[in-house]
């Protein structure tokens, strides 16, 4: 089996990749714009200084199995409200379209990409009840429409073709050499100072690294995966303040936290423009995870105390 994992110098196209390497008669191939961290000998690289339409255009498909496209924009620095959009609507919907076009004309047999829990929306504080793979979408913001949109195109170009989908929709995904909010929250509780983040009760799903990229192998494996989309997550969902507690007694750092009413917080950062900080750390987020656990008999393979561990130990 030939496998193109898109993104490979990514935080999850790297796991996927190193996860993958290690099954047996599997040929991978990585699409990458550089050469990054240690490489696998292996492995083929194909390496573009700008992954773009053109590049995905002029790419020889035709023994190619299985792509894990990983590949997306997702937090973009310094760029105002219609770069950023521009910038979704080229990489994450026009990217995923034309590389679908083309493997499915090449002959690919399955197309698994990693889309966002956000297409399914921000919170489910209002009702309590779990995002599910047959929620209607309620994307929010410019990147979850370019991955709802993504997905649309997929789906079509599937259907059209004799190529299979599997659409997989992570929440946070953690894990060794995490960037993002993750990676900020350890941080600052490596620095020792006061947050406010004490008796918590909110709820949020979340993703261990090992958990996504064994259940992308399990995707490969087993034909009922087909054609479905799927929310996955780590068995035990956990609130901000279990989150934190948990860094810090693997990073073996002390915890100081306080309590502040949601409402005088909630304004404050309202007042300051930084409501969206609010509902991150304060609202629910939770996804049901029976789906694959019942059609495809997966279970969760790591939990928050382990992959933590193993970010310490990759650290020193």
């Amino acid at each position: 089996m030939r496998i193109l994992i898109t993104g490979a110098n990514g935080f999850i196209g790297q796991n996927v990749l190193a996860s993958c390497s290690k099954e047996k008669e599997v040929e991978l191939v990585a699409l990458q714009r550089t050469a990054s961290g240690k490489s696998i000998p292996e492995i083929e690289y194909w390496l573009y200084p700008e992954i773009n339409s053109e590049t995905i255009s002029s790419l020889d498909l035709s023994s190619i199995d299985v792509i894990i496209h990983a590949l997306a924009a997702i937090d973009i620095p310094n760029k105002n409200e219609d770069e950023a959009r521009a910038l979704y609507q080229k990489v994450n919907v026009e990217l995923t379209r034309v590389l679908a076009s083309r493997a499915a004309i090449a002959g690919v047999k399955h197309f698994i990409f990693i889309s966002s829990i956000k297409v399914n929306g921000e919170e489910t504080s209002d009702t309590l009840k779990p995002f599910c793979e047959t929620d209607i979408p309620l994307p929010e913001d410019e990147y979850a429409h370019s991955k709802l949109a993504a997905e649309n195109h997929l789906k079509t170009i599937c259907h059209a073709s004799n190529m299979a989908y599997t659409i997989i929709r992570p929440p946070l995904v953690y894990g060794p050499g995490v960037k993002g909010n993750f990676e900020k929250l350890i941080k600052l509780v490596g620095k020792g100072v006061p947050l406010p983040f004490a008796k918590m009760r909110n709820w949020r799903s979340v993703l261990a690294i090992d958990n996504l990229t064994d259940f992308i192998w399990t995707c490969i494996e087993k034909p009922k995966a087909k054609n479905e989309t799927f929310l996955i997550a780590d068995e035990d969902d956990v609130s901000t303040t279990g989150l934190l507690i948990a860094i810090s007694e693997a990073y073996k750092k002390s915890l100081r936290l306080f309590y502040i009413p949601k409402t005088p917080l909630r304004w404050l950062l309202a007042c300051i423009g930084k409501n969206n900080i609010y509902r991150k750390l304060y609202s629910c987020l939770i996804v049901r995870k029976d789906k694959a656990k019942v059609l495809l008999g997966w279970e969760p393979i790591s939990d928050l105390p382990s992959q933590l561990r193993k970010m310490v130990e990759r650290e020193k």
